[in-house]
């Protein structure tokens, strides 16, 4: 199956790609299904979104939003279903955060709420194998409004994830971007580690927050730097100093 990510830039092109799908595309890549990236703006007409779409022959289409990407990605989408019947699935902080509002557009079938790596695999594997995909049958997937699925856990041992797809993250001039941790454990009102946590509290799980061993780190960034040019690293850590107990 061919997943394509689309990636909606707001105001300017951003500098990096969301780094949701370059971790669900090296995830559904180790089980053989293809990955691709399409960048658009959220101004461009929904014609040259068709038109790219139809070249690339997609299976599914896979969406990673926060909040202010969200207008812009609901106007693209929602044309596209007017011409294009590709099932459409979103994931990433607007999604998780506003599932009913999402999951309503005309334009987008499914939300992934939370952590997606292992939720979206066992998802794209149900699509290629024609099952049908309703609210619970599938942990973190929610297909219609009110009815919000389990969550499953955290990914355990956070190491066995596979490093991220580099070329869904569109990175230029040697400026790479990595993540040594996941979640944060201060309570800060303004920020959506936060929410996380609490998300995945209610749940009755443990705390979010998980860091990467040392190794593991030093392990991605020299396959990084054997694969090209390397001139900066950027850590997308919300707390890179901080111990996660």
């Amino acid at each position: 199956m061919h997943v394509l990510f689309l990636e909606i830039d707001t105001q300017r092109d951003w500098s990096v790609a969301s780094i949701g799908p370059a971790y669900l595309g090296a995830s559904i890549r180790k089980v053989g299904h293809e990955a691709s990236l399409l960048r658009i703006n959220e101004e461009e007409p929904v014609k040259t979104l068709i038109e790219a779409i139809h070249d690339r022959k997609p299976d599914l289409i896979g969406v990673s939003l926060t909040s202010r990407q969200w207008l812009g990605a609901k106007r693209l989408l929602n044309g596209l279903r007017e011409h294009v019947d590709i099932p459409v699935i979103t994931g990433g902080l607007h999604p998780t955060f506003s599932p009913d509002a999402t999951i309503a557009e005309p334009g987008i079938d499914y939300v992934c709420l939370g952590e997606g790596e292992r939720a979206f695999m066992y998802f794209v594997e149900a699509m290629e194998a024609g099952l049908p995909i309703t609210d619970g049958s599938i942990d973190n997937i929610q297909t219609s409004v009110g009815n919000r699925p389990v969550l499953g856990k955290p990914f355990e041992p956070i190491d066995d994830l596979p490093f991220m797809a580099r070329d869904l993250l569109d990175e230029q001039h040697g400026v790479v971007h990595i993540c040594t941790q996941r979640g944060c454990p201060f309570p800060c009102t303004y920020c959506a580690a936060r929410m996380y946590d609490e998300l995945y509290a209610e749940q009755g799980g443990a705390a979010y927050g998980r860091r990467r061993s040392h190794e593991n780190v030093l392990e991605e960034l020299f396959e990084i730097r054997d694969q090209g040019s390397l001139n900066y690293v950027i850590f997308l850590d919300d707390t890179f100093t901080i111990h996660h107990p």
